[in-house]
């Protein structure tokens, strides 16, 4: 955490000291932008006349709308336990009128709408001389349309590192137990640099027995860890219904792929690959790299496992299909359904047993078909 915290004080430091600075951090789901800003915010708020830390503004606004959190802001800052205010509208008045002098340091926590920023932190000369406002997201797009441009983008913790946090929950201290220690290196391994993971797959295997971590280890080769999941089902949530088929189809059936050849078979099914790609990189959903689609493993995982979740008895009646045994299955015992959209076939993996293509035509919403064909060449 300090070599991070290092990092996002040099996002802090830049440009005049009398300066109002808006600063980003940005990540996907379960990287930890809410403990760095929670660690700086402890760290500076001393500096200040007067801090706040608004956590899950996303959660709260949905539960309560955003006069609540303005009702704390102006609490917390100015120590006035009776702070009221009966909407949006008058509470952004009171933020403006009462804060306009003040050097203050906000944290804004998990903003995901552009009326959250508009109602609690919008403008420089909303804040006094000097002040700072952090806000943690999920979306680039949204800090950069509100001219945020000094932006820490979060990114998985290095091997050293995931070991670290790993044996801080695990074994209560920096390095695991010898006869631990290839076990626990498996973990890191699929926990893949996700703090998140690290932290709940370290706290569930503490004070456990070998064997109970193997048994763990070997149930999370084929069922992903459910509370890692449901934390990171958010991100999926959060998606408009046409951004959720273009990255469920990233997922299941395209990661690693060349960009464009993703973007040309995104368009071959109707979608808008060049917008529904930039938005899923705008929030941390998905990366480029040397021209290739990728995304956390733990993503890939979560995604796969909503498919199988619409439909865990009956395999025809899920959307996508992309195991060769799942594929096989159906069309094996003829038992397609128009539930499925998308198919990926690796006959790489292929039975001597014929396959019949009758399947085929009870699935009348089948928009994907790849055939994976390969060609050996031997003595």
């Amino acid at each position: 955490m300090s070599s991070r915290l290092k990092e996002m004080n040099l996002h802090l430091v830049e440009g005049q000291l009398d300066d109002v600075r808006f600063v980003g951090i940005c990540c996907m789901g379960g990287r930890g932008k809410t403990t760095i800003a929670r660690a700086i915010c402890a760290h500076l708020s001393c500096q200040f006349e007067g801090s706040c830390f608004l956590a899950n503004i996303r959660e709260v606004q949905e539960k309560h709308g955003l006069f609540p959190l303005q009702e704390q802001l102006l609490s917390e800052i100015l120590t006035e336990r009776n702070a009221t205010i009966w909407d949006a509208h008058n509470g952004t008045y009171e933020i403006i009128k009462k804060l306009h002098h003040g050097r203050v340091l906000i944290v804004l926590d998990d903003v995901n709408r552009l009326d959250q920023l508009k109602s609690l932190a919008s403008l420089p000369d909303w804040f006094g001389s000097g002040s700072t406002i952090i806000k943690t997201t999920r979306h680039e797009h949204l800090l950069l349309c509100r001219g945020v441009l000094k932006i820490y983008k979060v990114e998985g913790l290095h091997r050293d590192q995931a070991l670290h946090l790993f044996s801080l929950r695990a074994f209560t201290s920096d390095y695991p137990a010898d006869d631990y220690l290839e076990l626990s290196n498996h973990f890191v391994n699929y926990a893949n640099g996700l703090p998140l993971a690290l932290d709940v797959l370290g706290s569930f295997l503490f004070g456990r027995s070998i064997n109970k971590w193997k048994s763990a280890l070997d149930k999370l080769k084929e069922i992903p860890n459910k509370e890692i999941l449901d934390k990171l089902y958010i991100s999926f949530d959060g998606l408009e219904e046409l951004e959720k088929k273009i990255f469920l189809d990233i997922a299941c059936f395209s990661k690693g792929e060349d960009k464009d050849y993703v973007i040309k078979v995104l368009e071959s099914c109707g979608f808008c690959p060049d917008i529904g790609i930039r938005v899923l990189l705008d929030k941390s959903r998905v990366t480029i790299s040397n021209d290739r689609i990728w995304m956390h493993d733990l993503l890939q995982e979560m995604r796969q496992e909503i498919v199988r979740r619409s439909c865990y008895e009956e395999l025809g009646k899920r959307s996508r299909l992309w195991l060769y045994k799942d594929v096989y299955h159906i069309l094996l015992n003829n038992s397609g359904t128009k539930q499925i959209e998308g198919i990926v076939l690796d006959s790489c993996e292929q039975e001597d047993e014929h396959l019949s293509a009758k399947a085929f035509m009870k699935m009348k919403k089948l928009r994907l078909l790849v055939l994976k064909i390969y060609t050996f060449i031997g003595p």
